[in-house]
C-alpha cells in the first residue's frame, strides 16, 4: 500500500498539494484505518507528505520528477530548474577521470552546480570535462538541459549519455548543499555524456534530495523472443 501511494505521487495521479482523507483511502484500497494511518506516517517521514494539524494529510508541493538522462522535471507542473554556479576552476586530473574521459590530459575543468525547484535546492553537480573548455558558466542564463548547455562549449553535440543511479546517505559537505541533515538519503546520479562517435565530452556526480526527487523514463518497447 505504501509503494503504491508513493507511487501515486511521484506519477503526478496524486497532484502538489492534494488532500489525502484517511476515509478515502481505506475504502478505496480495502485497508484497515491503523495500515493506512501506518503507511501516511512512513511516506510524511521520507517526505512525500506533509501532515498538518487541523488540515490533513497533503501531498508535498516541492517534488520533482526529473527525466533520468537530463535534468528536466517531468512533474504535472512542470516547473523550470534553475541553476546556480559554485565553483569553476582547473583541477588535476585522476586515473578515474583519465579513464572516464578517455583523455592523457593532466588537468580538467571542474563546474559545481546547484539545482533549484520553486527556489528549494533538491540537486548538486560536480562536472568535469576538457580544460580547453573556457566558457565562463557564471555568465550562463539558459535552460538547465545538458543539450542547451553543451551547445556552447562542446565541440560536438551529446548523442549518448550512460547513467548509473545509486542511492546513500549525505556525507557532510553534501547535506550542507542541500540544506538536509547528514546521514539524510539522497539518489546518486554517475552519467557520462558522450557525442556521436563515442567520445566522452563530460562526467557529472549529482546528488539529489530523495525526498524532493524521483527518476522518470519515457517508454521502452520490449522486443519478446521465442
Amino acid at each position: 500500500m505504501r509503494d503504491m501511494i508513493a507511487a501515486s505521487i511521484r506519477a503526478g495521479h496524486l497532484p502538489e498539494s492534494a488532500q489525502l482523507a484517511e476515509d478515502a483511502l481505506v475504502s478505496e484500497l480495502g485497508a484497515s484505518r491503523g495500515t493506512v494511518r501506518a503507511a501516511l506516517r512512513s511516506l510524511a517521514e521520507d517526505g512525500l507528505l506533509v501532515r498538518r494539524p487541523r488540515v490533513g494529510t497533503i501531498v508535498h508541493p516541492r517534488h520533482a520528477r526529473l527525466e533520468i538522462s537530463d535534468t528536466v522535471d517531468k512533474s504535472w507542473q512542470d516547473p523550470e530548474i534553475s541553476l546556480q554556479i559554485l565553483d569553476q576552476r582547473t583541477v588535476a586530473t585522476t586515473e578515474f577521470l583519465r579513464s572516464c574521459l578517455a583523455t592523457e590530459d593532466e588537468s580538467v575543468r571542474l563546474l559545481d552546480i546547484l539545482f533549484r525547484r520553486h527556489g528549494e535546492v533538491i540537486g548538486v553537480r560536480t562536472a568535469y570535462f576538457s580544460a580547453e573548455v573556457t566558457f565562463d558558466f557564471d555568465a550562463y542564463t539558459g535552460p538547465v538541459t545538458m543539450g542547451s548547455v553543451s551547445s556552447l562549449h562542446f565541440s560536438a553535440p551529446i548523442a549518448i549519455v550512460v547513467t548509473e543511479v545509486t542511492a546513500a546517505a549525505a556525507d557532510a559537505r553534501t547535506s550542507e548543499q542541500l540544506g538536509i541533515a547528514e546521514g539524510s538519503p539522497v539518489l546518486c546520479r554517475t552519467q557520462v555524456f558522450s557525442d556521436a562517435d563515442g567520445r566522452p565530452l563530460q562526467v557529472s556526480f549529482d546528488h539529489y534530495r530523495a525526498d524532493r526527487t524521483s527518476f522518470v523514463t519515457d517508454p521502452l518497447a520490449v522486443t519478446m523472443q521465442d
